[in-house]
């Protein structure tokens, strides 16, 4: 629809199952609930105050426009969800995601944009893969991501920076990924999952924050030049049995509750390092644990 279509509140719809929105105009649900096994939205607004659920085995190919309202959508296991334009999560809509989310932005300066007021729920069993090979994507807005699932980027191939402006509170059960290139983390940060990040890619936060969970792998973690990052949680430079270097590109300090955990494999070069380019201050706990092959011996220097 080109123009604004508005059904009255306690409208029901047993029998749609497939929503297509691909014309400019608002379309509002008022508080009816929608169960769509096929939702392709890429034009216009859609809102209301009800709940529209994708259910297993379901598809939402998201390519443009906006979801509104205050309302809430659903996307359990199972669920399929495919971002591949410039959409917005806008007014107070809620987003819980369970299932599987693509993100791969066609074009240039493409971002998922959460609006002040809006949430994205990352459930235990949702993954959200930024996979696009183009700059500047991601999340845009002051709105707010929870992550108690996992949130990757996973493509190989491309060094392109990821940007999460809106406010990101990776929770205790949450797991961030960077297999290659840069996230970048704009917003307010919460940090007390798992953030691993491979070696070659970069973790970014400017300003000083803390980590009450663990940081792992052999990647770089940037909070810029006169900033802290605080340990009160675990760094695993390397990642759990492999050995590396986690670099911290600004100040470090290890907490009274932090832990660092390093393996070894020889006391020549094989054994884990943190190399920050700020001070470092070390309190809290070093646990050294010997891989596989290998066994600490009297005199041995690292």
């Amino acid at each position: 629809n080109y123009g604004n279509t508005s059904f009255p509140a306690g409208t029901t719809f047993p029998a749609l199952t497939t929503l297509s929105k691909t014309q400019a105009g608002t379309l509002d649900f008022a508080n009816s609930n929608l169960n769509l096994t096929s939702y392709t939205q890429t034009a216009g607004v859609v809102t209301g105050s009800g709940t529209i659920t994708i259910p297993s085995g379901g598809t939402f190919n998201w390519g443009g426009g906006t979801l509104g309202g205050t309302g809430t959508l659903s996307t359990p296991v199972g669920a399929t969800t495919n971002i591949t334009g410039a959409t917005a999560l806008a007014n107070t809509r809620t987003w819980n995601n369970g299932g599987s989310v693509s993100m791969v932005m066609g074009g240039h300066n493409s971002y998922l944009d959460i609006a002040t007021g809006a949430l994205l729920n990352n459930l235990s069993s949702g993954v959200i893969d930024l996979r696009s090979a183009t700059i500047n994507t991601g999340f845009s807005g002051a709105g707010t991501i929870n992550n108690a699932g996992e949130l990757k980027k996973t493509l190989n191939t491309s060094v392109q920076e990821v940007f999460v402006s809106p406010v990101f509170s990776n929770q205790t059960n949450g797991i961030v990924t960077l297999n290659s290139g840069t996230l970048t983390v704009n917003g307010v940060l919460s940090q007390a999952g798992t953030i691993e990040v491979a070696a070659g890619a970069t973790f970014q936060k400017s300003g000083s924050w803390t980590n009450t969970g663990t940081i792992s792998g052999s990647g770089t973690i940037s909070v810029g030049a006169g900033n802290t990052l605080t340990n009160n949680g675990t760094l695993r430079p390397g990642g759990q049995n492999a050995v590396g270097t986690l670099t911290v590109t600004g100040q470090l300090n290890n907490g009274a509750a932090g832990v660092i955990e390093v393996e070894l494999q020889d006391n020549a070069t094989q054994y884990d390092k943190i190399a920050a380019t700020g001070n470092v201050v070390l309190g809290g706990t070093i646990k050294a644990n010997d891989l596989a092959g290998y066994q600490t011996g009297s005199g041995h220097t690292y």
